[in-house]
This record gives C-alpha cells, sequence and structure tokens, in this order.
C-alpha cells in the first residue's frame, strides 16, 4: 500500500490510469504519450528527481551515524513507520519499451535508487509489468510480453528499493475483449481504475519479502512460482544443480531449500526436484519423482495443448513450460546443469527442442486426479 505521495512515470498506459483513477492529491504524474526510453532518461529522471524528498526515516538515519547502538535500538520501531512514510515512485512500462530490451533499464533503475543516484530519497520504486494486450487487434504476442517480464523481474532482483508489479499476471485471466480500447493495446477506464486501485491500494499476493515462506510470486500459479525461482539465479552465486536434490518427501526440508533461494550444493535441486518444489509452493501438493516415472502419477495428465505452468516432459529431463515465444521457441524454468551459477541450477531457457527433440506435456490436475 501507498500511504504518501506517489510519482507515477509512464507513456499512454501511465494516462489511463490517470484519467480512470488518479485522483489522489498525494499523486503526482510524469507522463508522456508516446515517448519510451529516451524520454525516461533525459527528461523524467530529472523531473522526479528534483521533486523527491526523503522519508523521516532516512532523514533521521543521515544525521544519526554518531549515535550509539542502544539509541538506535531504541529508535527502529520508531524509524520504520517513519520510514512508511517516504515518496514512492510508480514506473509504468507499456509495450513500446520492449524493443530495446529490459536491460537497459533494470540497469538504470538501479542506478537511480543506489546511494548517489537521482532517486535515492525515494522510499520505493514499483516498476509496473507490460501488460496483456488482445492479439486479434495487434501484431504484439503476449509471450513476448511475458518473456519480457520476465527478464524485467530478474534484473530487478537483489534491490531492496526495487520491487516488481506483477499487474500481467493479476489481471490476464479476466480481461475481456471488451476491456480494450480498438487499438488493442490500451484499456477502458473500468479497467483502468482497478489496476490504478490495485497498485496504490494493495492487494494480499504483493508486497511481500522476496524471500522464503513469504516471497514475491511463491502464493500465485504453478507458472508464478517458477518464474520467481527461477529469478534466483540472477543473485550472488546464483542457483545450484545437485543430482538428486529436492527428492525428499518433507516439507520442512523442501522449505529449507526454497528459503536459501537454492544457493549452494547442499540446496541445489536436480531438473525433477525443481518442478516437485515449484508445484508444492503453487498449490501445497509434494511429489517427488523420478521423470521416468512422472508419467504415470494420477496427479499430472498428458496435454497436447501446452498451457503456461504445465510440465515439459523428455525422457530424462523436465522443466516448466512458461508459454511459446513468436519466434516458435519455447519459454522454460528448469534446473538443468551440475554446479552452481548461471545456468546451472533453476533458471530461464529458451529454446525449440533438447538434443533434437520435442518435449511432451502434462499438467497438474490435483490428487483426485483417476
Amino acid at each position: 500500500r501507498i500511504e504518501e505521495r506517489a510519482f507515477w512515470v509512464g507513456d499512454k498506459r501511465a494516462i489511463g490510469l490517470q484519467n480512470a483513477g488518479g485522483k489522489n492529491d498525494k499523486d503526482i504524474w510524469v507522463t508522456d504519450e508516446n515517448d519510451g526510453y529516451d524520454w525516461f532518461v533525459n527528461t523524467a529522471i530529472n523531473q522526479v528527481g528534483g521533486q523527491l524528498k526523503e522519508s523521516e526515516g532516512q532523514a533521521q538515519n543521515s544525521q544519526d551515524q554518531s549515535k550509539d547502538k542502544k539509541d538506535k535500538d531504541k529508535d527502529k520501531d520508531k524509524d520504520k513507520d517513519k520510514d512508511k512514510k517516504g515518496d514512492t515512485i510508480v514506473f509504468a512500462l507499456g509495450v513500446n519499451d520492449m524493443a530495446g530490451g529490459a536491460k537497459r533499464y533494470t540497469d538504470k533503475l538501479k542506478e537511480l535508487v543506489a546511494d548517489n543516484g537521482a532517486w535515492a530519497k525515494a522510499r520505493k520504486v514499483l516498476v509496473v509489468s507490460v501488460n496483456p494486450v488482445l492479439e486479434s487487434k495487434t501484431q504484439i504476442k503476449n509471450a513476448d510480453i511475458e518473456k519480457f517480464n520476465n527478464e524485467l523481474k530478474s534484473g530487478l532482483s537483489g534491490s531492496k528499493k526495487l520491487e516488481y508489479i506483477d499487474v500481467y499476471t493479476k489481471f490476464k485471466k479476466d480481461i475481456k475483449e471488451t476491456d480494450f480500447e480498438d487499438d488493442g493495446i490500451n484499456y477502458k477506464s473500468e479497467l483502468n481504475k482497478k489496476i490504478y486501485e490495485f497498485i496504490r491500494d494493495g492487494d494480499p499476493d504483493r508486497n511481500k519479502d522476496e524471500c522464503g515462506e513469504a516471497s514475491t510470486g511463491l502464493n500465485g500459479s504453478i507458472a508464478d512460482v517458477a518464474k520467481a525461482m527461477a529469478a534466483w539465479e540472477n543473485e550472488d552465486g546464483g542457483t545450484c544443480y545437485a543430482w538428486g536434490g529436492g527428492h525428499v518427501e518433507n516439507k520442512e526440508h523442501v522449505e529449507k531449500l526454497i528459503n536459501a533461494h537454492f544457493r549452494g550444493m547442499e540446496n541445489g535441486v536436480d531438473c525433477s526436484g525443481f518442478v516437485a518444489s515449484v508445484v508444492y509452493k503453487a498449490t501445497g501438493y509434494l511429489k517427488t519423482f523420478t521423470t521416468e516415472a512422472m508419467p504415470g502419477i494420477k496427479a499430472y495428465q498428458k496435454v497436447t495443448d501446452p498451457q503456461p505452468g504445465d510440465i515439459a516432459w523428455w525422457k530424462g529431463h523436465v522443466e516448466i513450460y512458461l508459454g511459446t515465444n513468436s519466434d516458435g521457441t519455447y519459454h522454460f524454468a528448469g534446473s538443468r546443469n551440475p554446479g552452481c551459477g548461471k545456468n546451472h541450477g533453476p533458471s530461464i531457457v529458451d529454446r525449440k527442442d533438447r538434443h533434437g527433440v520435442k518435449p511432451e506435456f502434462f499438467r497438474y490436475v490435483g490428487t483426485g486426479a483417476t
């Protein structure tokens, strides 16, 4: 929940939020209808930075470096309350921002919130996903948006001030054709108002710490959880693949691996251990398996119309299917190569097949399946 001033930065979609719901006198709108990265760098950054105010907690911390530990501990709770009242920046991305990739934005945002950055005074920067389009009215594909959003979320990990807000997943399943303007990209007022309220007023499924039992995205769908866990490969040390890792049907043990973000070989998971961990965190169902045995588990049923969150299965390997890109490649999350670091433990990969073989797909249908 945003309790104090909010600077809303973005293009036409941000303007839609402003027109539909942005009547709060604590909202400050910094928008331009069509411009993208160049406008953001050359205009918006300074326009926002020049108006930011430190939270009371930030100001107090900068003045009290000489306080002894006892005094600091005494004021700790007070400072937490003060920090809630600082300026928040809401950065709303649109489809026109996708062309140059997410990395230029995530790199710039991390630079902005660093100690000497132009947005260092902000209490929080909420980075809003690019949202679904109506594919029948535009050449833009939702699979490409999902890929961009995943790169965006991964690139923001590790920063305490940057928080990814997944409007895409929250609203995608409920969006109707009548919610779109004629271009198939922008939304009508009613949906924009709901999105505005979701961002400003908060939601039980977001604003949770990105660790362990309350990790961001770990209370969503199988696809949401897989994306969130795969993003941990971008943290220091990356994630780890350990043969046989995760093959313990004990919730406390699996929670330990998840809380560690699969960091360290003792917390690593192999391909099926990762899939079992994802399904457990998303559904509460914990069943470890070998890849050869998976097709015989009644909780999973073979499908020919894969949807995000289904299991991609090969003889000897499994991953989580996240979608199909516009070039026909599959978008997966999985644990692949022994060791730790980039491209070893749980991570994201795009490919058409595995060693020339396309996967079969299985869907989690629950323990009551027959």
